[in-house]
């Protein structure tokens, strides 16, 4: 469930390209802003892709048909058209509010004239019982397959399935015509190769899911600062985080937040390789949950 009030003041949150902020304390207010200046600054990249698929369906697939060329072009250009005029507007509405009329505890004087650091305002929320509860855990820890892991992984499955399957029919029913390869195209070898890579997929999810099963039974528990949250047009929550290792060492990483109630300031448990602790993830990207 989304967040729907200020973590340090309980206000209703507002919200900023799916980022929410705190008009009455400045909660996360900078980050919103950020987030929707990173997303402006991405546009120009996704511009670059389309053209260059745009050129590859036409100089590669040999696309002739003007109206399939008028699609191809003209849906993602209008979709990232109307991005910009969105984005630039609420970017606009957020700069020009008004200052809060309170400040975060980062931004207040100590009693000895000094401000606080942000290490101060991060404590404004503390571990949850059931992260502490984690904490507590011994290895090697009892896992399961947690609920949204077991849909997205079958939901996976099932996409790669459909795609290999339409594209094995699609390649059959060429090779059946001759009983031969002497008639694929160049069109057929590229979607050969194509087929060829969506058949890796369930690889690659298996060797991901066994780094994070070994990283949840036998890894080191650090609680992560949140430093910044941001969520995307499909609703989806990912967060960048830091957190220290055994040394004292500081580390920093992004993740998704599958749970959509995280955001800056808050904590969240990370398990790390103790021998190589940029090997990591957090409690809040697994598919896999913790039996306590």
């Amino acid at each position: 469930m989304a967040i729907q009030e200020c973590p340090l003041c309980h206000s209703r949150v507002s919200l900023a390209g799916q980022l929410p902020y705190c008009m009455n304390c400045g909660w996360n207010r900078d980050a919103a802003i950020s987030g929707l200046r990173a997303s402006l600054n991405a546009l120009p990249m996704a511009a670059l892709l389309t053209a260059a698929f745009l050129g590859f369906v036409v100089f590669g697939w040999h696309f002739r048909d003007p109206g399939q060329i008028a699609i191809f072009a003209g849906v993602p250009f209008l979709g990232i058209t109307l991005n910009y005029v969105t984005m630039k507007s609420r970017l606009g509405k957020l700069e020009a509010l008004p200052a809060s009329p309170t400040r975060v505890a980062a931004d207040s004087p100590d009693s000895d004239g000094s401000a606080n650091d942000g290490s101060q305002s991060a404590n404004a929320t503390e571990p949850s019982a059931q992260d502490q509860v984690l904490l507590r855990t011994s290895r090697p820890r009892e896992i399961r397959m947690a609920k949204r892991g077991q849909f997205s992984i079958a939901i996976g499955l099932i996409v790669v399935l459909v795609f290999a399957t339409v594209i094995g029919l699609h390649l059959y029913s060429v090779w059946a015509r001759t009983l031969s390869f002497e008639t694929f195209t160049r069109k057929d070898w590229l979607t050969m190769g194509l087929a060829a890579l969506i058949l890796l997929i369930p690889f690659g999810m298996w060797r991901s899911q066994k780094r994070e099963c070994d990283l949840l039974e036998n890894g080191e528990i650090a609680m992560a600062r949140v430093t910044r949250q941001w969520s995307s047009d499909r609703n989806s929550s990912s967060i960048s985080y830091e957190f220290k290792d055994f040394q004292g060492q500081t580390h920093q990483a992004i993740g998704f937040d599958y749970t959509k109630n995280l955001c800056q300031g808050m904590t969240v448990p990370v398990f790390y390789d103790r021998d190589n602790p940029k090997r990591q993830i957090a409690y809040c990207s697994t598919l896999h949950e913790i039996v306590t």
